[in-house]
């Protein structure tokens, strides 16, 4: 599926998927841009689809210097039955059903506004009324709309929210092959708040050295804690270190 994407994470990726028995576990370092970058948004939906996300641990920026200093997370994820992952599909084919209306209805309110087209000669809209005008851009706009824009109609939203709208009425080219003529990030809310689960997410400011060409110095270990011996403490009643919450996940 990834072989003509240029980031070769993406296809370990793809390739522990393939390997690991439905509700298999999986752990590895990758590096932070698959989780927050523009281009690897198809690497995250992949995921998302073929995976419960368990906890995402960033590390940092020192971890592994000096060969590399590019910055990294630990993965924590399962891989998802058949049954979820239809129920990830069906979810999204709802989304994007319903998105694909409102869009079309959207950008012909928006050329109606800005005076481009005439709504009697547009068959998606010539019918609402002013109060359905404005539910389908208060739709579109789910994640930006606040109490103060309840009075607001159709053609104030349209001036207030131009460019918020332009961008949720753009279609993601990149991941279009794989799900559909869609603006992923409008589907993927939905998706997401219907299929809403736990996710533990932490931000490790030190994992116990800081590694030099010159050797290695000991630092402070917010992952864990060893005992004299150098083993890790498990369980001592103490809660302070990503380990003693990652020990509160729950696995299928």
């Amino acid at each position: 599926m990834f072989g003509e994407k240029k980031n070769s994470e993406n296809l370990f990726v793809e390739r522990w998927y393939q390997l690991l028995r439905e509700n298999g576990r999986l752990a590895a370092v990758l590096p932070e841009s698959v989780f927050d970058t523009t281009e690897n948004k198809y690497i995250r939906l992949f995921l998302y689809k073929y995976f419960t996300i368990k906890a995402v641990v960033s590390l940092p920026q020192i971890s592994f210097e000096p060969y590399t200093s590019t910055k990294t997370s630990i993965l924590f994820a399962q891989k998802k039955t058949a049954a979820e992952v239809k129920a990830w599909n069906d979810a999204w084919d709802s989304a994007s059903k319903e998105y694909s209306h409102l869009v079309t209805q959207a950008k012909n309110l928006i050329a109606v506004a800005n005076g481009t087209k005439q709504k009697a000669k547009l068959p998606s809209i010539k019918n609402l009324t002013a109060e359905q005008e404005r539910k389908v851009l208060a739709r579109m706009l789910k994640n930006y709309l606040t109490e103060l824009d309840d009075e607001l109609d159709a053609n104030t939203l349209i001036k207030k929210y131009t460019e918020e709208l332009e961008s949720i009425c753009t279609i993601d080219k990149d991941t279009k092959d794989t799900f559909g003529f869609v603006n992923t990030w409008w589907v993927f809310g939905e998706v997401a708040s219907k299929l809403n689960y736990s996710l533990f997410v932490a931000e490790a400011e030190n994992i116990g050295y800081k590694r030099t060409k010159r050797g290695e110095k000991a630092m402070p270990n917010d992952l864990y804690r060893v005992d004299a011996s150098g083993d890790i403490l498990i369980d001592d009643n103490i809660e302070e270190t990503v380990l003693d919450e990652m020990r509160k996940i729950t696995w299928n």
